[in-house]
């Protein structure tokens, strides 16, 4: 045995109890069919592979099938991951618990508990002066009325910017499909069929970070779902070492995607675990489905090398947390987009409480 090889075997036994046995990672679409899902297991015969659709496509009810699947296979934690915003706003959250609806709401999911499907909230707007609190997601069009028009309408970008969002340059969190953003198409879907879920406080799985911290739910055995960040966890599929120092790694062309798959294949860390990565060369034409494959990668690493520590940018109250953004040195990016932030803010606490502990 050597010495690589006995390194490996320390980390994973002293690791194994605080770490998921399955991940699961959805690169989300408005439209079922274009969305792409992929599993890493790690207990067993270690793999990371594409799952293939159901039709009409797949959705959160067939990804909690394949987690239970999974639960019961293993007896240990499941995470699924989800490149859709679960948090809003901190000035956001705090200015909807003056409203009506969510005076009661202790924490985002029980703002996004008592909001119903059909009413306005879901209901996108095209004008700035239709935008609201009650009625957040808006169209902008470079031709029409562009981002900073609705930050105007709404009185301070910092309605619009999680302080993830400002270290991981993400678009806004209500911003739906236009030339210039699409998270926030992925992030009302999720919330459209997410919200039913959460009035039943039986259901069997849990949201991060708003119902307890990671050791916990592994502890438990839980199925966790989470947001992530491809972006941001192509660097630590790839990376030599942790932290991952890479601000960005190009994947806009099909030959960029087959040489980060190459090298995916041949990381080291890789060899270590002795995973196996599938459909590596298939994803190369699909971005969505390599994003798919690196996040499950990026996400097995953290759970094998043991990196599901403590998150300081997670917030448990209204913004929530991406999963390994604290492993992607994103320094440079975080100033870029705190600057922009801070001239288009308007209120006193634009800058969220969670952004100080993130830059630190």
């Amino acid at each position: 045995m050597n010495c690589l090889t006995k390194s490996w075997s320390r980390i994973r036994s002293r690791n194994a109890a605080a770490r998921p046995a399955t991940v699961i990672s959805a690169t989300w679409n408005q439209e079922p069919a274009r969305r792409r899902v992929c599993m890493a297991q790690l207990e067993g015969e270690r793999l990371v592979t594409p799952l293939a659709p159901p039709l009409p496509g797949h959705t959160l009810t067939s990804l909690l099938e394949v987690a239970r699947e999974e639960r019961t296979r293993t007896g240990g934690a499941v995470i699924v991951g989800i490149n859709a915003a679960l948090g809003v706003p901190d000035a956001y959250m705090r200015t909807a618990r003056e409203r009506p609806p969510w005076r009661k709401a202790r924490s985002f999911l029980d703002l996004l508990a008592t909001t119903r499907y059909g009413s306005a909230f879901f209901e996108e707007c095209w004008e700035p002066r239709d935008w609201s609190i009650e009625r957040p997601f808006f169209v902008p069009s470079p031709a029409l009325h562009k981002i900073e028009s609705f930050y105007e309408a709404a009185g301070s970008s910092a309605f619009f910017y999680r302080a993830v969002d400002c270290i991981a340059h993400a678009e806004p969190v209500f911003a739906l499909s236009s030339a210039e953003v699409t998270l926030g198409s992925a992030t009302r879907e999720v919330w459209k069929d997410l919200a039913p879920w959460l009035r039943f406080p039986d259901r069997d799985f849990r949201i991060w970070p708003f119902e307890g911290s990671l050791a916990q739910l592994f502890a438990d055995g839980q199925i966790i779902i989470a947001e992530i960040s491809p972006h941001a966890l192509r660097n630590v599929a790839v990376a030599s070492q942790l932290p991952a120092y890479a601000p960005d790694l190009a994947t806009t062309s099909q030959g960029s995607r087959k040489s980060m798959a190459n090298g995916l294949r041949n990381a080291r860390w890789v060899r270590q675990a002795r995973i196996a990565i599938a459909g590596s060369e298939e994803v190369a034409n699909d971005p969505s489905a390599f994003d798919a494959l690196f996040s499950s990668a990026a996400l097995a690493r953290l759970a094998l090398e043991g990196h599901f520590g403590s998150n300081p940018c997670a917030d448990g109250f209204a913004e929530g947390g991406l999963l390994g953004l604290h492993l992607v040195d994103l320094a440079k990016v975080y100033t870029q987009r705190a600057r922009e932030w801070r001239a288009g803010a308007a209120i006193d606490d634009a800058l969220p409480a969670t952004a100080e502990l993130c830059r630190g």
